[in-house]
């Protein structure tokens, strides 16, 4: 069954000039896959999961995404799927340094479950993730690999349906690296459909499909 369906989607960004970052992209994503797409920067990956995560609209085309038409969504409706359909993995981790790092998974859900509720859940998460001893630290004490596996406890809090990572393992060396994607490579063997962005062609190995962006074209293989 198809989580994700794209169909035609276009979008242009105006100002003083017109810049297509999506041409024509249509894209299927089965429940339970992990779609890899490759491109360099400035291609329209991250605008592409910004569309299949809610946070942008196409120009033109249809989202489809957990049974959900995003582009006939309202702002508020929007909200509520990226909270409950949806988790996001970023290339700077975007944590708080203000917080401890229990504190950081927890933000996203505070407002809408008891505390208590979400402490549990939070800690659960970060101690599947080994990072038990970290709970009461703050970012600034934390390797890079540590504050992405904080970010990837973040983003799967509410047991999100799609985890969409936007080049997660840009800041990395090779070891966190790769101890970061097997943290993804055990979600994923226990159902979660995960699609990642990056320019990094070693990811690729990890997934089920590779895809290629180039100037907002989709292509279903990597071009030689």
């Amino acid at each position: 069954m198809n989580i994700v369906q794209l169909t035609d989607v276009q979008v242009e960004y105006t100002g003083l000039h017109t810049v297509q970052a999506l041409k024509d992209v249509t894209l299927s994503v089965e429940e339970g896959e992990w779609i890899t797409i490759l491109g360099p920067s400035g291609s329209g990956k991250t605008t592409l999961l910004n569309m299949i995560g809610g946070m942008e609209r196409p120009s033109t085309g249809e989202v489809r995404v957990a049974d959900m038409q995003l582009n006939k969504l309202s702002n508020e409706e929007l909200q509520d799927f990226r909270r409950e359909k949806i988790g996001f993995i970023f290339q700077h981790y975007q944590l708080l340094e203000q917080f401890t790092v229990l504190e950081n998974v927890m933000l996203p859900q505070w407002p809408y479950l008891p505390k208590k509720e979400i402490e549990s859940r939070a800690t659960e998460r970060l101690s599947q993730l080994l990072l038990a001893h970290r709970l009461h630290h703050l970012p600034g004490e934390l390797s890079g690999g540590e504050k992405q596996r904080t970010a990837i406890a973040r983003a799967m809090i509410h047991s999100p349906q799609i985890l969409l990572c936007d080049e997660p393992t840009g800041n990395l060396d090779r070891d966190n690296r790769d101890n970061v994607l097997a943290c993804l490579r055990s979600l994923h063997q226990n159902g979660m459909t995960i699609l990642i962005v990056t320019h990094d062609e070693e990811i690729a190995t990890y997934g089920d499909r590779i895809l290629f962006l180039r100037d907002g074209i989709l292509k279903e293989r990597v071009e030689a």
